[in-house]
């Protein structure tokens, strides 16, 4: 899975925080649409590794993919790196109640690792793979307030409790 998400202060709200995904094809190809025209931040994860971020060249905005409007890029290309490890846990709202489709994330430019995304089943249950080490996950969901876990990897069981927003 390959994702693109804006890395600017130009957009705001959802446009700000969605996340536009694509799945590779066998040889690794990949598109991603309906992207806005400014800087982007590129990942890459799958079973089995670790996840990637998009770098280029030196300097602080080197992880930024500079889109421009109607272009289309090419040669974004992300190598996985193997050693990845699958954390599970589960995302419960304070009563203890599941919630299903929350959406996780791990990593980041702040963590200096790729990032990973994952969401929750009808069950809360989530599975993702990320780096051996001190992990920290984030939950966000539809009606909730952001929840958060963090604990070694391998052997912490994640719990994301989310609070109902008000």
């Amino acid at each position: 899975q390959v994702c693109a998400r804006s890395g600017t202060s130009r957009l705001r709200g959802e446009d700000a925080l969605r996340r536009h995904c694509a799945t590779t094809g066998r040889d690794g190809h990949y598109r991603i649409e309906g992207l806005f025209g400014v800087p982007h931040v590129v990942n890459a994860a799958a079973p089995g590794f670790a996840p990637v971020m998009f770098m280029r060249g030196t300097g602080p905005r080197r992880h930024q993919v500079p889109l421009r409007p109607g272009a289309e890029l090419r040669d974004i290309d992300l190598r996985l790196e193997g050693g990845g490890i699958e954390v599970h846990g589960v995302v419960e709202d304070m009563s203890g109640g599941f919630v299903e489709g929350a959406e996780l994330t791990y990593g980041g430019l702040f963590a200096g690792t790729g990032m990973a995304f994952t969401s929750s089943g009808p069950d809360g249950v989530f599975s993702l793979w990320v780096r051996p080490g001190r992990v920290s996950l984030r939950a966000e969901a539809d009606g909730y307030t952001t929840g958060g876990d963090t604990g070694p990897a391998p052997g912490h069981q994640f719990e994301l409790r989310l609070m109902p927003e008000a």
